[in-house]
């Protein structure tokens, strides 16, 4: 294929939106938009680059030379400086990112972590899960287009299989749609599509320049202006929901005509066209200089600046280290086969877990104890694969089982509330056993908002056995799901019902509050919802259902204690107790059981 400056330019505006989205341009909102720009320009370059080659092998060993020493050199350095720079356990994190982007499973990770939006933990490798969306469609590519050249239909058939799908999930999970495979496939084929009917072997064919600038300008228009929610499962504000459709199909527009030579040839065009050259290095380079130029002990990924100079130094950072990749590995274009690759790959988690290690140096008994608070806590509910098929209405049943090897039960108690419910099961379930008392509870944690009927779990209830209902909620929703036709059904249906009060909770994670105090032991604070938890209890008392307040065992007119002498926190974040603090709560969930058995 011929060389053509505006795709460079496409490249380079592309690359340019997604970093100031990522320092958090405001005006830029939709930045990430981006990243669907890359995907339909890969998928028209895939088609124009496996066309002119000679089969599956070349076209590997060529996109393993383009891509792959970049990128290993990105999460080798990534490691390096986050081993030396960051917390044991903030490390883990990158630990844990970098072996998933090491296996090209980087989209596979963050989807199993949390939303793309989400801030809640350091993620310098975040932006890597489009690199394993695309090496991931490379790996279809010799058969897709094997199949393309012989029936053109199919390409058309599996773009729009793939759209509505994309579609269809993003209505009941959007991160699901945002990060899998499957549900982006449309937008490469999008540019396949354009590459093989509507160029001439990637060259412009239909010559009208004035129609690719107009797409550019929309394209640019959509990501300052479309009001796109993140968290929404609707088509319209969704993503990959419309916006998405208008920008690949708007890309496709620019691919198809070009753009004008007097903007190509310009100055501001040669420049982004520049950008475009080092977009590749460019795009690796820039999260992590983001990520750990803006570290904040504790505190997931940060990325907004906080002045003026931190923002040129940030620029600074990333021009000299998309410079120092750009010029050593991916200009350079180093060998690379199966058997480099594979040892690459190797090398590459063993660094990880060696790094692992050697970061835990650096702290002392009493900071690895705070630190290991984060990951004190157990399996969502009833495991992942129960998650996600109710996510997607595939359960059988809406709850499971956690208690073990409990015979001839005296009762069998059901577990109903959010996600302070889920950080309680364990020890409840300890004093399930001990009572002699079977313990289950739902795979959803909106169970009381609508999402299971109330109907389904009175009735699912009743075929477990279940005789008794312990409900707990993070205390702001008691208003709203705490109500009276809830217990009125429940009650109506000869259930025992009693009610765990919420437990305190705070500003900030406790774990980052005891870490600013390891060289004390008054690891006590002032909790944030002590008005709302009194009140709470008062509400739900007066409904005359049973309460039992876990405040005393955690709280005195002091203030709360979170956390034990040898820094072990009681809450894995600002709200949810961890594994050591439900255990607190042991001789409170001992008397719900007597107070059940008394009543049975």
């Amino acid at each position: 294929m011929e060389y053509r400056a505006d795709i460079q330019i496409m490249r380079g505006i592309a690359v340019l939106i997604v970093v100031l989205f990522h320092l958090n341009f405001s005006i830029l909102k939709n930045g990430f938009l981006g990243v669907d720009v890359f995907f339909v320009i890969s998928g028209f370059l895939m088609a124009v680059l496996y066309r002119a080659g000679d089969g599956a092998q070349r076209f590997y060993q060529r996109r393993a030379r383009r891509l792959l020493p970049a990128y290993f050199a990105t999460i080798a350095m990534t490691l390096l400086v986050s081993s030396f720079l960051v917390l044991s356990i903030d490390h883990k994190q990158v630990v844990d990112q970098s072996i998933w982007a090491t296996l090209f499973l980087s989209n596979i990770g963050f989807w199993n972590q949390d939303s793309y939006f989400s801030s809640k933990f350091l993620n310098p490798l975040l932006h890597l899960w489009s690199l394993g969306v695309e090496i991931q469609f490379y790996i279809l590519v010799p058969f897709l287009f094997w199949i393309f050249f012989r029936r053109p239909w199919v390409l058309i058939f599996l773009m729009l299989i793939s759209l509505v799908s994309a579609f269809v999930v993003l209505s009941v999970n959007a991160k699901t749609a945002f990060f899998m495979t499957p549900f982006r496939v449309w937008q490469f084929l999008i540019g396949a599509g354009v590459a093989l009917y509507l160029t001439d072997k990637g060259a412009v064919r239909i010559k009208n320049s004035f129609f690719g600038l107009f797409a550019l300008l929309c394209i640019v228009l959509l990501v300052l202006l479309y009001p796109v929610d993140p968290a929404s499962n609707t088509f319209l504000y969704g993503h990959p929901g419309l916006v998405a459709l208008l920008t690949t199909v708007l890309t496709g527009v620019v691919l198809t005509f070009g753009l004008p030579f007097a903007f190509v040839g310009s100055i501001i065009g040669r420049f982004i066209s520049r950008l475009g050259d080092w977009s590749y290095s460019i795009y690796l380079a820039h999260f992590p200089v983001i990520v750990f130029y803006l570290y904040v002990p504790l505190s997931g990924t940060t990325l907004k600046p906080g002045s003026t100079s931190d923002m040129f130094i940030t620029f600074f950072l990333v021009a000299i280290f998309s410079f120092l990749l750009y010029w050593f590995f991916d200009k350079k274009r180093w060998t690379v086969n199966l058997r480099t690759a594979v040892s690459a790959m190797f090398v590459l988690i063993a660094i990880s877990f060696l790094s692992l290690e050697l970061s835990k140096i650096k702290h002392t008994d009493l900071e690895l104890n705070i630190m290991s608070s984060y990951d004190d806590r157990d399996d969502f509910r009833c495991g992942r694969f129960s998650r996600i098929m109710d996510e997607f209405h595939f359960s059988k049943y809406f709850a499971c089982e956690i208690t073990e090897g409990v015979d001839n039960a005296e009762g069998a108690v059901l577990l109903l509330g959010d996600s302070t419910a889920d950080a309680i099961k364990l020890s409840l379930a300890r004093e399930a056993e001990a009572n002699n008392y079977r313990l289950y509870i739902t795979s959803s944690n909106r169970i009381a908002s609508g999402y299971v009927d109330m109907e389904r779990i009175i009735s699912e209830a009743k075929v477990l056995g279940v005789d008794s209902i312990v409900l707990h909620f993070y205390s702001p929703y008691v208003d709203r799901i705490i109500a009276r036709r809830m217990y009125e059904k429940l009650l109506d249906s000869g259930f025992s019902v009693v009610w765990i009060g919420p437990v305190p909770y705070f500003d900030e994670p406790v774990p980052k509050l005891v870490y600013g105090l390891k060289d004390s032991q008054a690891f006590v604070f002032s909790p944030a919802n002590e008005e709302e938890a009194s009140s709470a209890l008062i509400a739900i008392g007066n409904l005359g259902v049973k309460v039992f307040d876990p405040w005393p065992l955690l709280c005195d007119s002091e203030g709360c204690m979170v956390a034990s002498e040898e820094g072990n926190s009681y809450y894995h974040d600002s709200l949810h107790l961890s594994l050591t603090g439900a255990r607190q709560l042991e001789m409170l969930f001992s008397d719900l059981f007597k107070y059940l058995n008394k009543g049975n």
